[in-house]
């Protein structure tokens, strides 16, 4: 490991290296900065303010838990949030009294606000300390109080943020700042005029935020002292410690900086940025900057000067020395006042049409100078000058549209661009595949709705041409399809639209899509049947791993690079997964038989082991026997895997009836340690089951 001109060699050095380095990144070495008097910001309405300051209810602490993942790696305190969310019943008394104790007196019992950092390397090979993106992990408290702070500060923020921001902000997306920024250029180069984008990178953005300074902006906005204070016990009572080798090192406080990974990190990031944003705006108005004009629908014109999400920044401007001299002095402005720095080593300029003195206009910012298309949140900005038709990426849309269409649909209002046939604007489905009889009798398949909908004053008439007049048969399916119609919602005079079918408000959500293409299920894992039988803890935190399936299989060894045979300790043959393991090896199954021929049932295992606890329910049980049920999977699966481990690392095989019998004093061991009920023998325990 090294930093600058500095190498650390043995593990002492790197450990001491590390801690310092960021003791000094998290480290204000600024007493004192000017403020922005003169600037105008929008501000809260006092009701809004008031608003933000009420009490806490328990339904807003219990939406903040259950929206954090609860499988996100722990910090100090060494807890999941899963734990949190499922014992809730158990800490919901100490939680809510920890948090009312912070809305009363603004703050918390210190420890809980200690932090793990990871360091997360940027780059294959990483090797310099700059080259790791620091990672914190946050206690679990702390988490929830955070959450709970960002979910009611988003309530607010659009009405604080300019329109150039579009980051973390509700109703805004990252395809907004991408769609702007390519119809900014487009405007531009069909006027012919001159033009640059520079593309600015803020140097370490979240760590060399300063404290004072987002407490003068929040101040500013309108907050109330009450949430000021909240904000600021949050960010400034933080303890860190490094983990090097999965060991803490270090344990230090911070004087600047917002952490990566705290919910409210992002949304108090962008208030920050705002000065920037209103900086470049004050110097539009006056004529120093000059932005892009682009067409609007009612034949105005629009400037755009400059778009933010979080920290990456486009400024739009012309291809004029002053204006670079200008847009470098709001830079240096907004430093001194935020203390975040623009890097112009790692800024980029780019052209737009014929700028001769590029060069030159460069050397005055610093930046480096690059061509069209550049990239821009991830996606691509303008077009090769002179060259190509954009035919890759057209057939790169191409590809993917089948899987994007299938979630759009269409709201109905006039009914004139949208096919009657052919496209969904019914939540049922497309009506050629919802009534291929009709479908294949109709006049014109073609049709769009419109030619087939009018109205009688508010009453919609529906009337679908044929090819043929109806044969008997088919009178009860043109009847049904007709009823289908009129079923319907149409909204007289309105537009049609395209709606997003996964959100409430039918706006394309990136998140969402996202979730499709990765195949996140949204099938609900079954936690109760893990967490909530009687069995001893060590049982169910094996059993959750089980449902996650993330034992430790061959076949997960081999997915993190484990050479391992790849079969089954077991039975000897087939590959070792969690499901084949816990619920389709022969001699499992002859466990799992046993089970439910003592419960009198036939059942067919399913395909894996949470499909397995989410259907683990009988009814008609008496409350001993019920418990004794749900006690069942994670007894015999933990029984399963110490037979395995058994036969993987000290060559010692039972017999099935041997293990069924252990199998069967576990079981009634358990259930005797979890009540008052007493078993004189194994074949008792049985009949009881009968």
């Amino acid at each position: 490991m090294k930093h600058g001109g500095e190498s650390w060699d043995t593990q002492e050095e790197v450990r001491k290296g590390i801690v310092q380095f960021y003791k000094g990144l998290y480290s204000e070495s600024v007493h004192w900065r000017p403020i922005l008097g003169g600037v105008e910001f929008k501000s809260l309405e006092e009701a809004d303010s008031r608003h933000l300051e009420r009490q806490f209810s328990d339904e807003e602490v219990v939406t903040a838990l259950q929206q954090i993942s609860g499988e996100k790696a722990p910090g100090p305190d060494g807890f999941t949030l899963a734990f949190f969310q499922h014992c809730w019943d158990v800490v919901k008394v100490e939680v809510l009294n920890t948090i009312q104790e912070f809305y009363e007196h603004e703050e918390f019992e210190r420890s809980l606000n200690s932090t793990f950092m990871v360091l997360i390397p940027k780059k294959v090979g990483a090797s310099d300390v700059r080259d790791f993106r620091p990672i914190c992990l946050l206690g679990s408290i702390y988490k929830i109080i955070s959450k709970l702070l960002a979910n009611i500060l988003k309530e607010v923020l659009h009405q604080l943020l300019s329109p150039s921001q579009n980051a973390f902000i509700q109703g805004r997306q990252i395809t907004d700042s991408v769609l702007i920024a390519n119809e900014c250029l487009d405007s531009r180069m069909r006027a012919g005029i001159p033009g640059l984008i520079c593309k600015l990178d803020v140097e370490k953005a979240y760590d060399h935020v300063n404290w004072n300074f987002l407490l003068y902006m929040m101040e500013r906005f309108g907050f109330g002292d009450k949430w000021r204070k909240w904000i600021y016990f949050c960010i400034s009572t933080v303890r860190f410690s490094v983990l090097i080798n999965g060991t803490p090192c270090g344990f230090f406080t911070s004087s600047r900086g917002l952490r990566q990974g705290d919910s409210l990190s992002p949304l108090l990031f962008v208030l920050v940025m705002e000065a920037f944003s209103r900086l470049v705006d004050r110097a539009v108005v006056r004529g120093y900057l000059e932005g892009f004009s682009v067409a609007h629908n009612n034949g105005s014109a629009l400037k755009v000067s400059h778009l933010l999400f979080a920290d990456d920044t486009l400024i739009f401007c012309g291809a004029e020395r002053d204006h670079l001299v200008h847009l470098k002095g709001v830079l240096m402005c907004f430093e001194e006042v935020s203390g975040l720095r623009i890097n112009l080593g790692k800024s980029e300029l780019a052209p737009i049409g014929q700028v001769a003195n590029m060069q030159d206009l460069a050397n005055v910012l610093g930046g480096r100078i690059i061509s069209l298309p550049m990239k821009y949140l991830g996606l691509p900005l303008g077009a090769r000058s002179g060259g190509g038709h954009g035919v890759s990426l057209w057939k790169h849309i191409q590809s993917g549209w089948s899987q994007f269409a299938e979630h759009v649909m269409f709201s109905i209002g006039s009914g004139e661009s949208v096919s009657f046939w052919l496209d969904q604007w019914c939540e049922e489905g497309v009506l050629k595949g919802l009534f291929p009889a009709i479908y294949s009798i109709a006049q014109d398949k073609q049709a769009k709705v419109a030619n087939y909908l009018s109205w009688h004053n508010d009453d919609m008439v529906w009337s679908v041409n044929l090819v043929r007049s109806l044969q008997d048969w088919e009178v009860e399916d043109f009847m049904g399809f007709m009823e289908f119609l009129y079923n319907q919602k149409v909204k007289k005079e309105v537009m049609d639209t395209m709606r997003w079918k996964h959100t409430k408000n039918g706006l394309f959500e990136v998140r969402s899509f996202y979730g499709l293409l990765s195949g996140r299920s949204n099938t609900q894992i079954p936690w109760k049947n893990v967490w909530k039988p009687k069995i001893p803890s060590k049982a169910a935190f094996f059993m959750w791993l089980a449902v996650l399936d993330k034992n430790l299989t061959i076949d997960n060894l081999r997915r993190r690079r484990h050479y391992a045979v790849e079969w089954c300790f077991m039975c000897k043959q087939g590959s070792e997964t969690g499901a084949h393991l816990f619920l389709h090896c022969d001699y499992v199954r002859e466990m799992w038989s046993l089970v439910f021929c003592m419960f009198g049932i036939q059942c067919t295992m399913p395909h894996t082991v949470s499909n397995l606890l989410a259907c683990w329910q009988r009814r008609g049980l008496t409350k001993e026997n019920n418990t004794i049920w749900n006690a069942i999977p994670g007894c015999l699966m933990w029984i399963t895997w110490r037979e395995r481990n058994r036969r993987a690392f000290e060559d010692i095989e039972r017999q099935t009836v041997e293990l069924k019998l252990i199998f069967i004093r576990n079981l009634m061991e358990w259930m005797a340690a979890g009540s008052s009920q007493v078993y004189p023998s194994i074949l008792s325990f049985i009949d009881d089951c009968l």
